[in-house]
């Protein structure tokens, strides 16, 4: 291959068909990409899914920009394609959850974030209310605080290490070999179920 089609061979993906059909009209790519290697790459697309459903019979309940936001092939990408010359994709502490803590009679806590939650500098996690005139509970708490990437497009923050999970499983188990079925002129095998 030639270094302009080295350079060509970049995985689309796309928020419609017109954007998909574009990216494969300027040379090289307009001669790289078969019908073949075009309906493999076209089965993963975000629009492709949804018009997969239409055909079945079932009206898909996201719009195509949020379709685009929440796969996973496109957040790979985005993080992928971030310039790792002057950057890493960046990251920040998060809290998720409850905070446990030893039970001391009459205290409660009362949280100030919830679900995944990006922490300020400074910020407050909550509270622990003791008895009245007790003084400060004698309580030690005990708060998980993780790790988020907030260069991910999708617009629900979720923890580091999940979201990496999840990445994997969905480009090794459904993505990678939905294309090979597809390009060995199989139809796009039915996705049963969602997930994350």
């Amino acid at each position: 291959m030639s270094d302009a089609e080295e350079h060509a061979t970049f995985f689309p993906i796309c928020e419609n068909k017109a954007a998909f059909e574009k990216f494969f009209q300027h040379p090289p790519r307009s001669n790289l990409y078969g019908d073949t290697e075009r309906r493999a790459l076209r089965c993963v697309q975000p629009f492709a899914r949804a018009d997969e459903m239409r055909e079945h019979g079932v009206e898909p309940g996201t719009d195509p920009k949020s379709d685009l936001l929440t796969d996973h092939a496109y957040a790979l990408n985005t993080i992928w394609n971030i310039d790792k010359h002057r950057r890493l994709p960046e990251l920040a502490w998060a809290a998720e959850g409850p905070v446990w803590f030893e039970e001391v009679t009459g205290c409660r806590w009362r949280g100030h974030v919830s679900g995944v939650t990006l922490l300020p500098d400074g910020g407050v996690l909550g509270e622990l209310h003791g008895p009245a005139g007790s003084g400060r509970p004698q309580a030690e708490l005990h708060y998980t605080i993780d790790l988020v990437l907030t260069d991910d497009p999708s617009p629900y923050p979720s923890l580091l290490v999940e979201r990496l999970e999840w990445l994997h499983h969905s480009l090794t188990g459904w993505v990678v070999p939905r294309i090979f079925i597809v390009a060995d002129d199989n139809p796009p095998p039915m996705m049963i179920g969602g997930g994350g």
